[in-house]
């Protein structure tokens, strides 16, 4: 019995977990990175800021690096008519 809950309180925390990247996982990302590639590596962000310009979009992809989302990281694409790459990674 003592081990089926702790089985099941580490499938919750491990779901949980799921929410966040780490500072390697950030510094893995690099300018010039197609973004597909590396929202495939990081997952879906948290929030996405959007600034449009007559010709392209840049966007701001906000990443949680704990679990409560007080340290943030945050990934820069730039969006045109060729596609889209990461122009920069702050954490």
């Amino acid at each position: 019995m003592r081990h089926g809950i702790l089985i099941a309180l580490a499938a919750l925390l491990i779901g949980c977990a799921g929410g966040y990247v780490t500072a390697q996982d950030m510094a893995a990302v690099q300018s010039g990175d197609d973004c597909e590639a590396v929202l495939d590596f990081l997952g879906d962000p948290r929030d996405v800021n959007v600034t449009r310009m007559e010709n392209r979009e840049r966007q701001q992809w906000v990443y949680c690096m704990d679990l409560e989302c007080i340290d943030r990281g945050y990934v820069y694409a730039e969006l045109d008519r060729s596609g889209c790459e990461i122009s920069s990674v702050q954490f």
